[in-house]
């Protein structure tokens, strides 16, 4: 990620966003944004739904959107301009039946799956596009591919088949460049961070974690888990930051995000209100009845999720509903519950997950309705006025600036 000397404006209110969402969240107050539909192939665009996989510090979001037959493999890659606005198509895909990105960087690089389905199948090849060229990004040697991380400098991972058939994660390259398989011990690459460190596995557990560039993969163990815990790894942050989800006989159960020095934090969901507790064993599940994962984790350390209640008797039976963090994972709250200032009314709808959260604080919500909103905190009175003031002292220092370079040298520098 770029570190400009000199901040925009458009940078400063983003900065500001940062500096509420840092507030504790039943503190702040939120906007949300419907990222909307494009014209899908097979008729209107009402009743689509559109799932948003991830988002960039722009606030463009990408993910796909189903056709009106809803096939699983009818789904179609969009992208957004900056802030959620003005959904598109993924553009310049060759001709295919599917395609789904899964993730995108700042300079607005896309990368995912597209392929078609067959009698037999389905194939898949991962793809890198967007703000550049679309491209295939090949195999190991084999037939399938799929992407489902990009880092600023265009390093892509996830997994590829290579000559033997047998599924290996990869790195690639900047760019989308060469293939590289990471001798990983498990499954996929999942999420990569700036300095190329990667994360994965198989949905079931156990993880690996890499070095920088993909070097020395190995198996994660992280701090607090045991038994028959399985860590399944989410994300890998810039600070190095893991996020974690443990899998027990078919439920989520442990939380956590792991530090860069081998310590860990654990993320609470049975303080949020939805949460029920259940016993073991009750009606054939192991441990709570209300399972959470971790599906989103930003360079402040907030992370985002989805807590499913079971069908047990209570207000909040059977629902899937949202959580995000504070900063290190602290502060945990119900999306559905946050003060919402553009809502006329208690909402028609759920917030079911959050799939992603850039490092403004923005993050991008799945619904029960088939819509993705990009949700922002709304910046108080008092950031907005420290925010001005910021302008106004910029614009005295490039002043300054300007009139020093005019000044001919001292007589000590003259010296």
């Amino acid at each position: 990620m770029s570190h400009p000397t000199l901040f925009s404006p458009l940078t400063l209110t983003a900065f500001a966003l940062g500096l509420a969402t840092a507030q504790p969240a039943n503190a702040v107050d939120y906007e949300f944004f419907d990222i909307g539909a494009f014209a899908s192939p097979g008729g209107p665009t009402a009743g689509v739904p559109t799932i948003a996989t991830a988002i960039n510090d722009l606030g463009q979001v990408t993910g796909y959107q189903y056709d009106r037959n809803l096939g699983i493999q009818t789904a179609q890659a969009f992208v957004t301009g900056a802030n959620g606005q003005g959904i598109q198509a993924l553009g310049d895909l060759p001709s295919s039946s599917w395609s789904r990105a899964m993730d995108i960087n700042n300079a607005g690089q896309v990368v995912g799956s597209y392929g078609s389905s067959t009698g037999n199948g389905t194939d898949s090849q991962a793809f890198i596009g967007g703000s550049t060229p679309f491209r295939s990004l090949g195999t190991l040697g084999g037939a399938n591919s799929g992407a489902n991380g990009v880092n600023a400098s265009g390093q892509v991972t996830g997994w590829a088949n290579d000559a033997s058939g047998a599924s290996r994660a990869f790195i690639s390259n900047a760019n989308g460049g060469t293939l590289r398989d990471l001798n990983a011990p498990f499954g996929a690459g999942v999420s990569i961070n700036a300095s190329g460190q990667v994360v994965g596995g198989n949905s079931l557990g156990p993880s690996f974690v890499t070095g920088p560039n993909g070097s020395g993969a190995a198996t994660y163990g992280p701090a607090g888990y045991g038994g028959d815990e399985q860590p399944v790894t989410v994300a890998i942050n810039d600070r190095g930051q893991i996020a974690v989800s443990s899998y027990i006989s078919y439920a989520f159960n442990h939380l956590s995000l792991q530090n860069a020095d081998g310590t860990g934090t654990s993320i609470d969901a049975s303080s949020l209100p939805a949460y029920q507790p259940g016993n073991m064993g009750a009606f054939g599940q192991y441990g709570p009845i209300s399972h959470a994962s971790l599906t989103a984790l930003n360079n402040l350390g907030q992370v985002g999720g989805s807590l499913s209640i079971g069908f047990y008797p209570g207000r909040y039976a059977g629902q899937t509903r949202a959580f995000i963090t504070g900063p290190d994972g602290m502060g945990i709250q119900d999306v559905n519950d946050l003060n919402f200032v553009n809502a006329n009314g208690p909402l028609d709808f759920q917030f079911r997950s959050v799939a992603d959260i850039n490092n403004l604080g923005q993050f991008v919500v799945n619904a029960s309705n088939g819509h993705a909103y990009l949700i922002a905190a709304v910046p108080e009175p008092a950031t907005i006025a420290l925010m001005l003031a910021g302008l106004g002292l910029i614009g005295v220092t490039a002043r300054q600036g300007r009139n020093t370079a005019a000044l001919p040298p001292s007589r000590h520098e003259a010296a």
